[in-house]
């Protein structure tokens, strides 16, 4: 009798600069060493963060739109690459951001 195997796998994928020195590149594999299959408890703690569109508005700024987000630190850093900005670019009135809602 056949017994049928269940495999999962999973793809990550980092952006490595080129001139990334051994350090960077070994702690980016350390992280992934920490993968691991949810248990149960786990996946029961888990609630589902979505995108969100914002309007930014005039005096709207990359901190204050990014401050509701549910993270616990870099807000604005999670907004900015979420957006594709620049550290020295500025919200466009009327452009529209998305924003990590739970």
């Amino acid at each position: 009798m056949r017994q049928r195997i269940r495999q999962r796998f999973a793809r990550f994928q980092i952006a490595i600069p080129k001139n990334a020195d051994s350090a960077l590149i070994e702690g980016l594999k350390r992280s992934t060493y920490s993968f691991h299959t949810l248990t149960a408890a786990e996946q029961a703690g888990l609630k589902p963060r979505r995108v969100q569109l914002v309007k930014a508005q005039p005096g709207d700024t990359i901190q204050s739109l990014s401050k509701g987000q549910p993270f616990a630190t870099l807000n604005a850093e999670h907004f900015r690459v979420l957006n594709g900005l620049s550290p020295e670019q500025a919200l466009v009135p009327g452009q529209s951001y998305k924003i990590i809602v739970e």
